[in-house]
This record gives C-alpha cells, sequence and structure tokens, in this order.
C-alpha cells in the first residue's frame, strides 16, 4: 500500500484530480437533494391539490423535451425525487456531502 507522500507528482495529480471531482460530485448531489426536496413540497402542497388529468404541454423550455407530457408520466417522474431522497438524501448522507463539499456548498 502507498501513502499518498511517497507517490510521485504524477501520481499525485490523478490522486487530487479524483478527490477533487469526488468532492464536487457529492456537493452535487447535496444541492440535488436540497432542490429535490423543494420540488417535493411544491407539488405536495400545491399541485397534488389540483387533481390533474390528461396531457400538460412542455412550458418549461427545455430543448429537446416532449411538447407535452401525461400527468401521470410528470407524477412517475416526481417519485423518482422521492426515492432518490430516501435512498441518497439520508441525515448520514447529508452529513457526508457536508463533509466533502462544506456546508455552503451543498445548499441550492
Amino acid at each position: 500500500m502507498a501513502v499518498y507522500g511517497d507517490l510521485t507528482a504524477q501520481q499525485k495529480a490523478l490522486v487530487d484530480n479524483w478527490q477533487s471531482n469526488l468532492r464536487a460530485l457529492l456537493g452535487e448531489l447535496g444541492r440535488v437533494k436540497w432542490n429535490c426536496d423543494l420540488l417535493t413540497a411544491q407539488y405536495n402542497q400545491e399541485i397534488n391539490t389540483l387533481s390533474l388529468t390528461g396531457d400538460i404541454p412542455n412550458n418549461g423550455g427545455l430543448a429537446g423535451a416532449s411538447v407535452e407530457e401525461a400527468y401521470t408520466q410528470l407524477q412517475t417522474w416526481q417519485s423518482y425525487l422521492s426515492t432518490f431522497v430516501s435512498t441518497l438524501g439520508t441525515s448520514g448522507h447529508i452529513d457526508q456531502y457536508t463533509s466533502a463539499a462544506g456546508p455552503d456548498n451543498i445548499v441550492g
């Protein structure tokens, strides 16, 4: 097993690059969790109460996205957020994201 101090400059650069990318991605996961919470709250408090059915036009302006989508499909996508939060958004995960990226870097 190698100790970081014994690595060559090239090997250290590889480790440093990997660590930097890992920390950035963990910070991104923290921000995704934050945004999932916000969007889920909006869905639960505002959208779900409307009892929508049928197709809804895509007025979000995302290039390449479908022109309209069945509300049931949108609900399926919303459920993905709950799955993400329940599996990768626990308090233990958030603690790790915070440790990796710093507390100011995981808030949306």
